[in-house]
């Protein structure tokens, strides 16, 4: 019986016999066909359990070194017997010059990558850092709806009762008292616009453990926080459109650390860390702050996920600011289902804001201290649909009633500063069903719901000083899309169609969908969108959303006979976009 020690040594004889003798044979071809001989038997013995990987590799080291021991012990003679010098030339299996071909082109194709042109401009550190960006151009138009109606943005206040509104731009022109500045809406003329968004980013790996990543891209550091928008015609500087150039901003600025496989943490401004739809998150958001996530298997179907993250709102300056910020945290579940590239995927998540609402002043504005209306939620950053109070003091509202026109400023308080009613403690629970039974064509079924458990009705009365009656915090997403799951290739397709009910105060309207019913909260209705691929990495895509009010601008206070509000507006987009 042979056994495995036997096979071992007279396999390590044969290839100390072929390495050594065969080196200057005149018959390289044969040497090759039996050397590629042994190695085939060697890997036979391998996979058939006779020999391990560790004793094959062993014994091929073994006999590379024993056959260089030989020839240099034995070195061939320089010249020939008649006294002619010998040339040498390297023998080259024609396998080996197959390999090298192949390796060298795929180097060149790899190199000449855009993603890789790190490794072009910074030599071999440069192989590690990866470009990446987007663009697209858009036309949008807004269509208002005939029964939409005017003014009632607040209800005027008195020296007992404060405005309440869901729409601080709403209120006419000559409402001074509660749009005093001039921030002014007019919901009754259709709208268009061309834009432009670009996005361009440098993605690098600093060691195992540690990677970076930074972004720039159109948009403003001091607008609204979910868009990287640019309006064509509306340049920077102070003269703004005449073909003035556009501001660049830091989109992405973030350091990453991967300890272990499937975890990891990420400090700085990234992208949003969290599982869901654009009902809570708007797509183009990006989130300043810390986050930590982990993903594993649960077996071979199905992976379990968590993330949990801080971000800061705002600076807390003692006396002057307050501190807030957003704490959250996420559970997921993925399950594979079948033989195809069928998902299930279910989240949920809660979403804490802290110090997020408004605090009414109390003392008046000359005697104020350095913290007056420091509670304020910005225009620069909210949106519409959030049931908002004034935060001045009665007494200034008061005195502004007399003062209409602020021709006294040093003792009215003119600003047009709104607070928040309600606290937010946001409950999100997300699934999503991906059927791959005819791949490349998929259906995507996704449900996406929200609820604002942070809400107390007495708290926020009290808060505001009046009743509401009508403040909604419940919100759901509902869609469905066909076809390719991204647009890759020229003819690659999608259809898809949702719909989406979202109370005044379900979110904080800051940070959801900036497009639906032109951005915020209190809306409902349809959207319909269609995408083609017309090269590679290159699509056209059209977009149709029509939106009503959940509830009137003016929020329902008990004791008020104030008229509802109506807006409804039809808005197209139309995109030509392109990735790198």
């Amino acid at each position: 019986m042979v056994t495995k020690k036997k096979i071992f040594f007279f396999i390590v004889l044969v290839t100390y016999f072929l390495m050594g003798n065969t080196a200057y044979s005149q018959e390289k071809e044969d040497a090759e066909k039996t050397r590629m001989t042994v190695i085939t038997l060697i890997e036979t013995l391998v996979k058939n359990g006779n020999m391990t990987r560790a004793q094959a590799d062993t014994m091929m080291r073994d006999a590379e070194k024993r056959a260089q021991t030989r020839i240099l012990s034995n070195p061939p003679a320089d010249t020939t017997p008649d006294g002619k010098k010998v040339v040498r030339v390297p023998y080259i299996p024609e396998s080996v010059k197959t390999e090298m071909r192949e390796q060298i082109k795929a180097e060149v194709l790899a190199a000449q990558n855009p993603k890789n042109a790190g490794s072009l401009l910074l030599g071999e550190p440069g192989k590690k850092i990866k470009f990446v960006g987007d663009i697209r151009v858009r036309y949008e138009r807004n269509m208002m709806n005939n029964n939409t109606s005017t003014g009632g943005g607040g209800l005027t206040g008195n020296n007992t009762t404060r405005a309440v509104t869901r729409g601080a731009d709403f209120s006419p022109s000559s409402d001074k008292i509660n749009t005093p500045t001039g921030e002014v809406f007019d919901p009754t003329k259709d709208t268009s616009r061309e834009r432009i968004r670009v996005r361009l980013g440098l993605i690098g790996n600093l060691s195992d453990e540690f990677s970076f990543g930074l972004g720039i891209s159109t948009g403003s550091s001091t607008a609204s926080p979910t868009s990287t928008n640019q309006t064509l015609d509306q340049g920077g500087g102070s003269s703004p459109g005449f073909f003035n150039k556009y501001p660049v901003v830091w989109d992405r600025a973030y350091l990453r650390y991967e300890p272990y496989a499937g975890v990891e943490i990420n400090a700085g401004r990234f992208k949003n860390p969290f599982v869901g739809t654009d009902l809570v998150w708007a797509d183009d958001l990006s989130f300043d702050g810390v986050s930590a996530s982990a993903k594993r298997p649960l077996n071979d179907m199905s992976d379990v996920f968590a993330t949990v993250g801080w971000f800061p709102l705002t600076t807390r300056k003692p006396g002057t600011i307050l501190g807030r910020t957003l704490t959250g945290g996420q559970l997921g579940w993925e399950r594979r289902l079948g033989l195809k590239d069928n998902k299930f995927k279910l989240t949920a998540g809660l979403y804490r804001y802290n110090g997020i609402e408004g605090q009414p002043e109390t003392q008046y504005y000359t005697e104020a201290n350095s913290s007056y209306l420091s509670s304020e939620y910005p225009s620069g950053v909210r949106q519409r649909g959030n049931t908002l109070f004034k935060i001045n003091s009665t007494e200034d509202i008061f005195r502004r009633t007399l003062n209409p026109q602020c021709s006294s400023s040093n003792y009215v308080d003119c600003s047009n500063t709104w607070g928040l009613a309600s606290s937010f403690n946001e409950l999100n629970i997300t699934t999503s069903l991906d059927l791959a039974q005819f791949d490349p064509v998929h259906t995507l079924l996704t449900f996406d719901m929200v609820k604002n458990i942070g809400y107390d009705a007495a708290a926020t009365n009290s808060r505001v000083g009046m009743g509401i009656l009508d403040l909604k915090t419940f919100g759901y997403l509902a869609s469905i899309k066909l076809g390719s799951t991204s647009i890759k290739q020229r003819g690659d397709w999608s259809l898809g169609a949702a719909y989406r009910y979202i109370g005044s105060d379900a979110v904080l309207d800051a940070f959801t969908n900036s497009d639906f019913g032109m951005g915020g909260t209190n809306n409902k209705g349809l959207t319909l969108s269609y995408s083609l691929g017309v090269a590679s990495n290159t699509w056209l895509s059209f977009k149709w959303m029509s939106s009503d009010l959940v509830d009137s601008m003016v929020p329902a206070v008990v004791n008020s006979t104030n008229p509802k509000t109506k807006f409804s507006v039809d808005s197209i987009f139309i995109d030509l976009n392109t990735r790198f």
